[in-house]
């Protein structure tokens, strides 16, 4: 690992918009903005072993926050992800967050797709009877109806993302869906703001 301290580098710009180039410089090395992002989900690309890596102009990977969270501490004592994966890359995670939301779907987070009634509340199944629940504290899930549920806070989801040794983390929000009003999407973000501040202060 080198000892880059992480910022972004701003090389270019487009005269009179908003597009910009540069560098990304973290502890596992540079990327290059634009980057090809490779996705490793589980900390390895399928079928791509480590001397390709390079080859295909990878320059970091992204790997499912939720999965790695049962082996965090796996990847903690083998050194942290770059290492783990054995690409020695720069590394990104997200929250989790999806994943642990999206087992609402399985109860009738939504339930039609009906476009003219999508976002009327009769066709979104009870919070209650869901299997992933959202409250401020955090998020209520199990992974099948007979599970045992659990809570998914945004603390666990920033402990398990530095325990793995990720360059680039993501700070953990809430999933809505086509079937949320515009004023629950709204709660969803300030929750999500609320989260964060939670965490980070």
């Amino acid at each position: 690992m080198n000892q880059n301290q992480f910022n972004f580098e701003i090389n270019a710009k487009i005269p009179g918009a908003l597009g910009r180039a540069g560098v990304i410089h973290t502890p596992h090395g540079d990327i290059q903005t634009p980057a090809f992002v490779v996705v490793g989900t589980y900390s390895k690309v399928r079928f791509l072993p480590p001397y390709q890596f390079n080859n295909i102009g990878a320059q970091a990977m992204i790997s499912n926050g939720f999965h790695l969270s049962k082996i965090s501490k796996d990847i903690e004592q083998y050194g942290g992800l770059s290492k783990y994966s054995e690409y020695n890359c720069p590394t990104i995670t997200d929250s989790g967050g999806f994943q642990i939301m999206s087992f609402g779907s399985g109860l009738g987070k939504v339930i039609s797709m009906d476009k003219r009634n999508i976002a009327r509340e009769q066709f979104k199944a009870e919070n209650k009877n869901r299997l992933a629940r959202v409250t401020d504290e955090g998020v209520y899930f199990k992974t099948n109806e007979t599970a045992a549920e659990k809570l998914f806070t945004p603390e666990y989801s920033m402990e398990f993302q530095h325990k793995v040794g990720a360059d680039i983390i993501m700070a953990f929000d809430e999933l809505t869906n086509i079937g949320d009003s515009r004023e629950y999407n709204e709660k969803a973000l300030n929750r999500t703001y609320e989260w964060g501040s939670s965490v980070f202060t």
